[in-house]
């Protein structure tokens, strides 16, 4: 997936993923605190996007598929886990 993102003209799609991953890493900061483990995060993250977007609930499956590779290739996860234990 990396290499198609990063794939001339698909510059657009490569900043609305970067969007997410900025905006997902910002609510994962925002969260981390208030639940146990990093997957509660995660779940009470995908539950405010499913009640915000109508359209990202009715395809729960691609969100849940970009969140895993976000989470696969460390866009998200590895630093907020690592800052959350040091706390």
């Amino acid at each position: 997936m990396r290499q198609s993102l990063a794939k001339p003209g698909n510059e657009n799609v490569l900043e609305r993923y970067n969007s997410a991953v900025e905006e997902f890493r910002e609510q994962i900061a925002l969260h981390r605190n208030k639940y146990v483990t990093f997957d509660d995060v995660l779940i009470k993250i995908k539950q405010l996007l499913f009640y915000r977007d109508g359209d990202l609930a009715r395809r729960k499956d691609l969100v849940n598929l970009v969140v895993y590779y976000m989470y696969w290739i460390c866009d998200i996860g590895a630093e907020e886990e690592s800052d959350a234990t040091a706390e």
